[in-house]
């Protein structure tokens, strides 16, 4: 039989797809945890034969793209913080900027635990105003108060309470001291004091900060940095949210990926990243991604049954009876069993194309599959 075959549209193939949703969702899967070469070796495990990592690159990219970051409600509270990753032709690379809801915070197995939702991402130059701009609504946004950082929520969250992180505060000025010479003993009392401070809830807290700030004169760098921040802490009532620390764990994930030594294409990480941040802050949001996959059920029957059944045209005919394959799908959430060798077997067999290739013989357990060479655009 040529020119037609049931098998691509019973399986959930658009014209011209030669791969399957379900095995492109686990590549994808994979590749945001490893890199691109360890799951070309897997994939080429999977199917007998080799698929580079230039070909996942370029499903990676196709599929990054069409990644959109929606809300689930009202935004009250937002935290956002930033980070390097060496990307694009600048010397220390571009900036990704994440903005993720505060939704709910619970206590799990004796534990706290917050639920959060990702609504901004942005990387390049004007990063941190594209990962504000979906959350102009918020009320309180809680970031590491960087410099330039109040200037993009003031302009994209006309509206919202600016939090210092109580956290980094400390941090960044100790940081500073030893970088303008104080001993380290003197930079940890400094450090301990600053963190006393802003832990005190009394409106006396305020006038304590303003001492500790006028000792650090000598000291303009440090002096200056507090002096910048003493608009963001303190606040009566004290804010819900007050440090960044549900950001930075994401913020750790992004490091883990992408911190390899390479150096990436600025839109090669982007997309790479929107996959990987959907999957663990949005779901809903990564499934929107796949279309609902089939369940197929195959059975042996008759040409006549076939014709019947209007899985052949009806024009299709044949002087002496055969045994086809018949294929009866029904629409499910579940997916396909990679475990089913028929399922990839036939649409193989059918829908031959240079990602996925038949299997020449049943017995190749003595060959080792072929990897591709390593994408140049990142790992």
């Amino acid at each position: 039989m040529t020119g037609w075959s049931p098998y691509p549209e019973l399986l959930g193939l658009a014209p011209r797809q030669r791969v399957v949703e379900e095995l492109e969702r686990r590549l994808v899967d994979r590749v945001t945890e490893l890199s691109y070469r360890k799951t070309s070796r897997l994939a080429g495990e999977w199917l007998g034969e080799r698929l580079s990592a230039r070909q996942l690159h370029r499903l990676v990219q196709r599929r990054g793209a069409e990644v959109s970051f929606t809300r689930a409600g009202p935004v009250e509270t937002v935290v956002a913080d930033g980070t390097k990753v060496l990307a694009g032709h600048r010397q220390r690379g571009e900036d990704i900027v994440l903005a993720l809801q505060i939704e709910a915070r619970r206590t799990r197995h004796g534990r706290p635990a917050v639920r959060t939702r990702l609504l901004g991402f942005g990387i390049g130059p004007g990063s941190w105003l594209k990962a504000l701009a979906p959350v102009g609504d918020a009320t309180l946004v809680v970031t590491d108060g960087e410099s330039g950082v109040a200037q993009a929520v003031a302009r994209q969250c006309p509206g919202a309470r600016h939090q210092a992180c109580e956290w980094h505060l400390p941090y960044s000025v100790r940081q500073m001291l030893g970088r303008e010479g104080l001993k380290v003993a003197e930079q940890r009392r400094v450090a301990g004091d600053l963190a006393e401070i802003l832990r005190d809830p009394s409106p006396a807290a305020r006038s304590r900060y303003e001492a500790l700030s006028e000792s650090l004169r000598p000291y303009r760098r440090s002096h200056r940095l507090l002096r910048r921040a003493a608009a963001h802490v303190l606040y009566h009532p004290a804010s819900a949210e007050r440090t960044t620390g549900v950001v930075e764990r994401q913020m750790r994930e992004v490091n883990r990926r992408v911190d390899n030594g390479a150096r990436w294409s600025v839109p090669g990480v982007a997309h790479l990243l929107r996959l990987r941040l959907a999957q663990r802050c949005n779901p809903d949001d990564y499934e929107r991604l796949w279309k609902p996959l089939q369940t197929v059920r195959w059975e042996l029957v008759s040409h006549a049954e076939c014709q019947q059944k209007a899985t052949l045209p009806q024009r299709s005919s044949t002087r002496k009876p055969v045994m086809l394959c018949y294929a009866s799908a029904e629409r499910r959430d579940t997916s396909f069993d990679l475990s089913a060798p028929s399922v990839f077997g036939y649409c193989a067999r059918f829908e031959p194309s240079r990602r996925i290739r038949p299997r020449r013989d049943e017995d190749r357990s003595d060959v080792t599959p072929r990897t591709g060479p390593q994408d140049a655009r990142g790992s």
